[in-house]
């Protein structure tokens, strides 16, 4: 009666509805693999039965050329031909027709397909001059190659249908695996980022500790002393760099006239006396080399013979530096007695404060606690950066997993046709990333 009335009020019957739900998807297409397979055996179990007693049938008919008797009246060239083809063409053909047919429908069919290709070959080669002289015999066997010709169209028509089905189920199957794999790395990369989330909370926690006690140590007065010490070892290394800047301009100076003294000394004979000052100037070169009362008497030794060849006109001063220096009133010494007195203080007063700094506890804790603080907020960082890859990688696997998913429902749909409309409930699909506690 409702089929009745949908025909009389033109409505059109609901079309049938397949819910299938995710986690059942490789159950149900194994299911689905079997009833195609049984199907196909179903349907080719005839068309094997045919060809299978097609094919023994053939090879008694081929047997029987073995004895056969061939016509007095047959023309001698045609006997020879045919008394020399025959038992080859017998041999091969039996050979073709012995071949074994498996149970398996798909196997069944391309051995089927390899008999009648081979008939095919031996009948239209030696079979063609044979039959010429047993054209009844010939045409026997013709039959039962055609019977086998028969059949196997058929079992092509049922074969390609299972094969076109199967297809469909491997696409699916694919689907379903592409849809797994997705779902799967989501899974994998989601883990890897609450442990790098709990990795950055822990590393928080340890640098919070850390602070607090580096604040603890600051504020103790021993740490204080030892700030303000190296607060002035920087001071004195400044100076030492602006002192050995100094020196550096006044040896520049120095060097120019000793260089000409050295030179008048040889020019005058007196070897001695040029080697004294040469001796002045490399001491002069290398500074660190030597105390600064040695250098300072060395100098002065030499003082006396450059201001004799100033006095003789041996050699002149060039500009008011030189003049300056070489004035006869101490200059140099002074000055050179000044830098090297101040660097010298400076550098025992720094090695003195570096002792104090090298043996204070509080000092090597506080580096002690710098380092380890540089070396988690290193990591610290490393693993935002890690945690940020992580999730434009897991917002792209979520982008792609509706897509996969419409994918996996479209080729299970395929498999149905247009008369059935798939449900496919409980896909995969994860939401925004949730930290660990949430």
């Amino acid at each position: 009666m409702g089929s009745f009335l949908d025909r009389l009020l033109g409505r059109k019957p609901e079309e049938p509805v397949l819910v299938l739900e995710y986690a059942e998807v490789p159950q149900w297409l194994d299911r689905q693999q079997i009833e195609v397979r049984n199907e196909l055996i179903g349907q080719t179990a005839a068309p094997r039965a045919a060809i299978a007693h097609s094919v023994d049938e053939a090879r008694d008919r081929v047997n029987q050329l073995r004895s056969v008797e061939i016509d007095e009246q047959t023309p001698p060239k045609l006997k020879r031909v045919v008394e020399t083809s025959l038992q080859p063409f017998v041999r091969a053909m039996d050979i073709t027709l012995s071949r074994h047919f498996s149970s398996d429908p798909i196997e069944f069919y391309n051995d089927a397909v390899e008999v009648l290709k081979g008939c095919m070959k031996h009948m239209k080669g030696q079979g063609k001059y044979i039959a010429a002289v047993l054209p009844g015999e010939m045409k026997e066997i013709r039959e039962s190659i055609g019977v086998i010709g028969t059949e196997v169209n058929t079992m092509t028509k049922e074969i390609s249908r299972s094969e076109r089905i199967m297809g469909q189920l491997g696409d699916a199957r694919a689907a379903y695996r592409a849809l797994e794999e997705a779902a799967g790395e989501h899974r994998a990369k989601q883990e890897q980022w609450e442990l790098i989330w709990k990795d950055i909370a822990n590393d928080e926690t340890r640098l919070k500790t850390i602070s607090g006690k580096i604040s603890e140590i600051e504020s103790e007065e021993s740490y204080r002393a030892v700030e303000e010490l190296q607060t002035r070892v920087n001071a004195l290394e400044k100076e030492q760099m602006v002192l050995r800047d100094l020196y550096h301009t006044l040896v520049s100076t120095t060097g120019g006239v000793l260089r000409r003294a050295a030179y008048a000394a040889e020019r005058q004979g007196n070897q001695e006396s040029a080697r004294r000052i040469q001796k002045v100037m490399q001491m002069l070169d290398q500074p660190m080399n030597h105390g600064g009362d040695i250098l300072i008497r060395s100098v002065d030794a030499i003082l006396p013979e450059i201001e004799a060849m100033v006095d003789e006109n041996s050699i002149v001063l060039k500009n008011k530096s030189e003049l300056h220096l070489f004035s006869g009133d101490s200059s140099l010494i002074e000055e050179l007695g000044n830098i090297c007195d101040r660097y010298a203080k400076a550098r025992d007063e720094i090695n003195v404060s570096n002792a104090q700094i090298a043996h204070s506890e509080s000092r090597s804790a506080m580096e002690d606690l710098k380092q380890r603080k540089e070396t988690i907020q290193e990591k610290h960082q490393g693993d935002i950066g890690r945690m940020e890859a992580y999730e434009e990688e897991i917002d792209a696997i979520m982008a792609s997993i509706p897509q996969l998913g419409e994918d996996l429902k479209d080729r299970i749909a395929t498999i149905f046709g247009e008369t059935t409309r798939l449900e496919l409930r409980g896909l995969p699909f994860s939401g925004e990333i949730m930290s660990p506690e949430s």
